[in-house]
């Protein structure tokens, strides 16, 4: 029986927006309190712990999510899934098992180990959050799932505190781990139009194992690379190099998906409808990516030019070197913008083989780095991850352009594009960062003049060279705005102006 169309809320896309800044700036608040309580040591054997966990976690769920919203006009691809994700929540754990006990022979932690144990319970809860979600999403109500993030959040984050304030150490952030996936679990049991039963279809389990190994292997092969890189880290330099590499992809990574989890959400809501109009598909993801790119360069290069004097605000002495290689990463994820496209493009197309062969390439040249350059300290480590990076999208961008319908030009004229908005704000930041402390101004009066000089010299950029990337945040800005002040008049929020 064919499914309803999906029903959308006007708010959903907001509030979804809105659910992810809050989830980076409840990990913002518990990184702060968590490097007062633990040093770069600590914090890197639960980075290495929890870059396993990451890896292991892609057999859970990843996949059989976009499969159970694909197949709208299917009803038995929820249930099913059900069952395959427990199945495969299994298999992650006896591996998580395996990998622990083998871990302290590699890295000389046993506390790595013992974390990846207590981690174990967030697969199974992982396998129910995935599909309840897939399903809540299959049917438009993207507003539900802002909520359940919302709140799951906001209870994970106290629940770090309370044990960091407790003494827990670097415990509380697997507990934070954990509380996370429970309470989530429980969001979406209460709000889900969808509850397990017994209905296992082997043809359809079939079809979505199809449809989701190559999507599976390729997130397991980018966040296996990303845990080899962590362990090779900590074996070559030790686990206190580790947690200040980690620290610094981990809040860039924040910054980042701050706009990509939207990104991604409106690239599976905009873009399947398109799969079959080249034209229109190549169209519409290149300027989802200039959307995307606006703010991804803005906070890249933003971050970059204030990490020096910032670092010294926020953090403890011990986790000061970290802030010499925001600039180098930040210029790697930078390079690397077009393969945020990869997974959607290729799935919806079809070309999830590629997706496979590009992530593959990626994962296997940056394990080679670390495992030739790590030894020789974290900058030149960070200097070969922007090598990796310029390479891989040598390799990457032909097999976009080819998916998506676009040639190679119109992807590197958007990528020069968004290069001259960061460039000109450099311009204006950098010297201003420089030489603004020999005249008295610093701490936290130095960072928000920097910032406000950035935010103004960068609109002012893009909307002279990405005017469609540009008017997509200044819509939301002004919409906000209108919103709350019909709100204040005591208008409907969605009553039009009179």
């Amino acid at each position: 029986m064919a499914q309803p169309p999906p029903r959308r809320s006007a708010a959903g896309p907001t509030l979804y927006a809105f659910s992810r800044v809050w989830a980076q700036i409840a990990g913002g608040v518990l990184f702060l309190a968590t490097s007062v309580r633990i040093g770069p040591a600590e914090f890197g054997e639960f980075a290495i712990a929890t870059s396993i966990f990451g890896a292991l976690s892609v057999f859970v769920g990843q996949g059989t999510y976009e499969y159970v919203i694909k197949a709208r006009e299917s009803d038995n691809a929820a249930p099913t899934v059900f069952f395959v994700n427990l199945l495969t929540a299994s298999l992650a754990s006896v591996l998580a098992i395996v990998v622990g006990l083998a871990i302290p022979h590699i890295v000389h932690s046993e506390s790595i180990g013992r974390m990846l144990m207590l981690l174990i319970p967030a697969f199974y809860l992982l396998s129910m959050n995935t599909l309840m979600e897939s399903v809540i999403m299959k049917h438009g109500e993207i507003k539900k799932v802002a909520v359940a993030s919302l709140v799951t959040e906001t209870v994970a984050l106290g629940v770090a505190l309370t044990a960091l304030m407790s003494g827990a150490g670097v415990l509380a952030l697997v507990f934070q781990r954990i509380t996370r996936e429970g309470v989530i679990m429980l969001s979406y049991a209460v709000t889900s139009r969808w509850s397990p039963r017994i209905a296992f279809h082997f043809d359809e389990a079939a079809k979505a194992l199809a449809f989701a190994r190559n999507i599976i292997a390729t997130r397991f092969i980018g966040l296996g690379s990303v845990a080899a890189v962590d362990v090779l880290i900590g074996a070559g330099l030790g686990t206190a190099d580790a947690g200040l590499f980690r620290l610094v992809s981990r809040l860039l990574t924040m910054a980042s998906d701050v706009l990509f989890q939207p990104f991604r959400a409106m690239m599976w809501v905009s873009l399947p409808p398109l799969q079959h109009d080249r034209a229109a598909f190549g169209r519409t993801s290149l300027q989802l990516l200039e959307v995307f790119g606006v703010g991804f360069f803005a906070l890249m290069a933003g971050a970059a030019l204030i990490a020096g004097p910032v670092f010294p605000l926020v953090f403890d002495p011990e986790w000061h070197n970290a802030a010499s290689i925001v600039l180098i990463l930040a210029v790697a994820r930078l390079v690397g913008i077009p393969a945020y496209l990869c997974e959607v493009v290729f799935a919806l197309q079809n070309r999830t083989g590629t997706m496979a062969a590009t992530a593959l390439f990626g994962a296997v040249l940056s394990a080679a780095a670390a495992f030739l350059v790590a030894p020789y300290g974290l900058l030149p480590l960070a200097f070969s991850m922007v090598a990796v990076a310029i390479v891989t999208q040598i390799y990457v961008l032909p097999a976009v352009a080819r998916s998506s319908g676009m040639p190679i030009m119109a992807y590197l004229g958007l990528v020069g594009r968004l290069s001259l908005n960061a460039a000109m704000m450099t311009a204006f930041v950098g010297p201003w960062v420089l030489l603004t402390p020999r005249i008295g101004l610093s701490g936290w009066a130095l960072v928000a003049s920097a910032v406000m000089i950035g935010a103004a010299v960068y609109a002012v950029a893009a909307r002279r060279f990405t005017p469609h990337g540009y008017g997509a945040y200044e819509g939301a800005v002004l919409s906000g705005f209108n919103r709350l002040r019909r709100l204040r008049e005591g208008r409907p929020s969605d009553q039009p102006e009179g």
